[in-house]
């Protein structure tokens, strides 16, 4: 598995692979307004934009050079989305897409990763990162998420 920075190339793929794990994992969750809200934010314009305006962007490719997951992170300290496919859920990509991230983000502004805001299902996920729910279940534009930080991340 490589990790590496996402470049413009890779917004197609990165918006592909996000789209299907949203339709499949917080898609059944939702009214069709918030799915149609998650799918135009994870669009190839909405990814390649997110990546000009230098959100951090991390990759892990696998071994036959196709994308296994994305981690996006809005600056300074958001975590903004982890996805990875669903044939390699629980080995380990998360984490490892986690720990890089959480590297670059104290590197560049000195605190780790501090907030996310998880869909219903992935908040078990999230506190194994060290996440807490920070208050209560709130909804957008037809998407429910938790809020959560990371009291930890210094």
């Amino acid at each position: 598995m490589i990790l590496r920075d996402a470049t413009l190339a890779d917004a197609a793929a990165i918006s592909e692979l996000v789209s299907a794990e949203m339709r499949v994992h917080i898609g059944p969750l939702l009214q069709e307004s918030g799915l149609q809200t998650l799918l135009a934010n994870a669009s190839i314009v909405s990814t390649r934009q997110r990546i000009r305006d230098g959100w951090l962007h991390i990759v892990a490719v696998d071994h036959h050079d196709l994308l296994a997951g994305i981690i996006v992170v809005r600056p300074p300290s958001h975590l903004y989305h982890v996805f990875v496919r669903s044939d390699l859920h629980r080995t380990g990509v998360a984490t490892k897409l986690f720990t890089k991230a959480e590297v670059r983000v104290k590197e560049s502004c000195g605190t780790g990763l501090t907030t996310v805001n998880s869909s219903p299902n992935s908040i078990a996920v999230y506190e194994r990162f060290g996440f807490v729910p920070n208050g209560a279940l709130q909804e957008l534009d037809g998407v429910w998420f938790q809020p959560m930080i990371r009291p930890d991340a210094e």
